[in-house]
């Protein structure tokens, strides 16, 4: 049953490189609705391509978390900060939990996730948003610059910064509606 897990994480991984290679080459027209940004995060969060990694999820009560947005590429972006914040845990030998919180800005909404991975680099975090750009070996690099152009498409703005107690921390804004 190893050699079967083994085939069905690489064929899932398979997966997840063309559609995002797809999606980035051929972008697809947007479908602009009110969505609620803590259903995307909890649908990516329950994405059987994490393998099992738990999710917790952190949204004060009362938080306004609807934008303006299309529900798939949000979910797409959401999930591929999850999806890399599950690889850096692995890489350093933990599983999990992930964090996710979403947090109020000055008229927009944040979410942050964070792992417990190895942290990056002050040279590589500048360039992983560029296409084919990426830390791992089985890496193709579009995941990050995927994610960039959904969030940038949304009015929103993303980053990536080591977190003071180790790890990653992404950190995607968007507009709330006004």
């Amino acid at each position: 049953t190893d050699y079967l897990s083994e085939i069905r994480r690489e064929s899932e991984h398979l997966q997840r490189v063309l559609e995002d290679f797809l999606s980035f080459a051929q972008p697809k027209s947007t479908r602009v609705e009110e969505v609620d940004l803590l259903q995307i995060l909890r649908r990516a969060a329950s994405d059987p391509s994490l393998a099992g990694m738990e999710v917790e999820i952190d949204s004060k009560e009362g938080l306004e978390t609807r934008i303006k947005g299309d529900a798939q590429l949000l979910e797409r972006a959401v999930r591929n900060l999850l999806h890399n914040a599950a690889q850096a845990e692995e890489e350093n030998g933990r599983d999990g939990p992930l964090e996710a919180r979403l947090r109020e800005g000055d008229n927009e909404i944040e979410l942050v996730i964070r792992d417990r991975g190895p942290g990056l680099s002050a040279e590589i975090r500048d360039q992983l948003f560029q296409p084919f750009t990426t830390t791992r070996p089985d890496g193709v690099g579009l995941g990050l610059s995927l994610t960039l152009r959904i969030v940038t498409l949304h009015g929103g703005r993303v980053g990536l910064d080591n977190h003071p107690e180790g790890g990653v921390q992404a950190t995607v804004s968007f507009p709330l509606e006004g």
